[in-house]
């Protein structure tokens, strides 16, 4: 002990600081439970967001199945679409993360966007289902990874947006071609 770097003199002071520590630590809780007896409970606001209000009637969409040709960067879904309002809709885009898919006979694609194939034409009527073939072709699927290629189970997820400003989500199962 006489020649190590700690010496028993320093025991001694990291005992005494333990010891003021744990006074005071139980000195200031006595403390505050006799000053203040009424405690406040931790004030955790829980509630739910307002409902997102959509122009019309909400249209439902059900993805069928989708693949992903890693050769074109090309992802090809069947989605079948209701419209469940009382006018025709077109649809006028696809977003999924962080790229949107806009119809070219509804808008024009800006930069950031990429052109939406859709097969046949993009009209629903009023309370029909029909079964659209979606044509999602960009390079950056690969470049972003948004296709996650090495998991087990794969799934694609975007908004179906129509005309009118009402949306769909659409969830396909999503199989890869090498």
């Amino acid at each position: 002990m006489e020649y190590g770097l700690i010496t028993k003199r320093d025991h001694r002071n990291i005992n005494w600081f333990l010891l003021v520590t744990a006074v005071l630590v139980g000195g200031y809780f006595i403390y505050q439970l006799v000053a203040f007896p009424d405690k406040i409970p931790q004030q955790v606001i829980e509630f739910a967001p307002p409902a997102f209000e959509q122009a019309g009637a909400v249209p439902v969409a059900i993805g069928i199945e989708a693949t992903y040709d890693a050769n074109t960067t090309t992802v090809t879904m069947e989605a079948e679409v209701t419209n469940t309002g009382n006018r025709d809709i077109v649809l006028a885009e696809f977003t999924t993360s962080t790229l949107t898919f806009v119809n070219p006979e509804v808008e024009a694609a800006t930069l950031e966007e990429a052109e939406l194939a859709v097969a046949p034409g993009g009209t629903v009527g009023a309370g029909e289902t029909v079964t659209f073939t979606l044509t999602l072709d960009d390079p950056r699927w690969e470049g972003d990874k948004l296709i996650p290629t090495a998991e087990s189970q794969l799934e694609i997820v975007g908004l179906l947006v129509f005309d009118d400003g009402t949306f769909a989500e659409v969830h396909a199962p999503l199989t890869t071609e090498f």
